[in-house]
């Protein structure tokens, strides 16, 4: 696959955390993406699954598609909130078919 100057921008969060997300990635000018709900999982931390009554270990994905420059400061900006809060960043290259639309 050829870099083709886009990345595909996948981050795990506590719920909570999804307006001040929002907030940043329309700081570094990303006005499209997703939020997924998400059940349950294993990590560093061990095992997790969504807790319906409270709410407290409620995760979600964010998703989104961007231009290397968003990317960047999508990137610049969550870096220093991944450890803080447990969030977990992963970006690969993406062929976007409508460029357009990015």
């Amino acid at each position: 696959m050829t870099d083709t100057g886009y990345r595909k921008i996948e981050i795990l969060l506590d719920a909570p955390l999804v307006p001040r997300l929002v907030d940043i990635a329309r700081q570094a000018g990303i006005t499209g993406y997703t939020i997924f709900p998400t059940l349950g999982g294993a990590g560093q931390g061990g095992l997790w699954s969504e807790d319906l009554v409270a709410g407290a270990d409620t995760k979600v994905l964010f998703w989104t598609v961007v231009s290397l420059d968003k990317a960047a400061a999508l990137q610049d900006a969550v870096e220093p909130l991944l450890t803080a809060y447990g969030m977990v960043w992963v970006a690969t290259a993406a062929d976007v078919l409508r460029p357009g639309r990015f």
